[in-house]
């Protein structure tokens, strides 16, 4: 595949081997779909199986394991998007009629939630990378909007805006439960260890290995608490990703650092009460 070989030789980003994949899948789709859609996810197995038959066998032999673990994970990820591309998702109702969004879900998929995220993942309910906009949404129908390690990818100019969508989307009595990187936990992690700000580095400036991994903002108790009181919110309270409810995975908001033997708790979780 004349693409593949011109990649290698200059040594681009690995996704660039995927698109003729993914093309290949979307112009295919008919004969993929069915598998697709049924498909939870696809096995190491099967992504390494397709890699096979479609790169030359001789461009494979060239990588190293580590290498290899890369492309299968961009793989993934772009069968995922290929995924959420050949089909509509409608939107989750529980029993009990409550509206629980997951905005910025990520890889996360919880039954209960309708899933919004940048990244079209084959489980997000609405892709979008502009959520100081919720038009599926009316005005006070939602139960419980949570936000995880998202709030600090939002530029400065549109974390209010953002906020007055969140309040206007939920019901009177309705949470938004936020959790965001703690700015005096990463202090005290940053103190702890000798004042390494490359301990801290991703905490504070965002993985930047895609463009919706970068952050913009820190925050620390107060300064959030009063965002949340500025666009209306009546009570901003702690929650503890421990004990609380609509919880069945594990993410950031439970995320401890362990520095010169102490874990140190790193995120800041709040509900702020409509």
């Amino acid at each position: 595949m004349p693409l593949l070989e011109n990649a290698l030789e200059k040594n681009v980003k690995i996704t660039t081997f995927f698109l003729p994949v993914t093309e290949y899948l979307l112009q295919n789709k008919s004969n993929f779909s069915s598998g697709l859609e049924n498909s939870r996810s696809i096995s190491t197995a099967g992504i390494g199986k397709l890699l096979e038959e479609t790169v030359d066998s001789r461009l494979l032999s060239a990588y190293n394991p580590a290498m290899w673990t890369r492309m299968r994970r961009e793989m993934e990820l772009q069968l995922s998007f290929a995924k959420r591309r050949l089909r509509t998702l409608s939107l989750r109702r529980n029993r009990d009629s409550k509206v629980l969004l997951h905005i910025g879900c990520g890889t996360t998929n919880s039954p209960e939630f309708i899933n919004i995220d940048a990244r079209p993942l084959a489980h997000v309910h609405i892709p979008t990378d502009d959520i100081t906009s919720l038009g599926d949404f009316e005005t006070g129908t939602v139960d419980l909007a949570y936000m995880c390690h998202v709030l600090e990818h939002i530029r400065k100019n549109d974390l209010k805006n953002v906020l007055l969508e969140m309040n206007r989307a939920l019901k009177e009595g309705g949470v938004l439960r936020i959790s965001v990187p703690d700015f005096d936990k990463l202090i005290e992690v940053y103190d702890r260890s000798g004042k390494d700000v490359k301990v801290i580095s991703n905490q504070l400036m965002g993985g930047q290995d895609h463009e919706h991994n970068i952050h913009y903002s820190v925050f620390y108790h107060a300064r959030l608490a009063e965002l949340l009181k500025e666009v209306g919110f009546r009570e901003i309270v702690p929650w503890d990703p421990e004990n609380c409810e609509h919880r069945d995975f594990r993410d950031r908001a439970s995320r401890r650092m362990k520095v010169n033997g102490k874990e140190i708790m790193i995120s800041l979780n709040l509900e702020a009460i409509k």
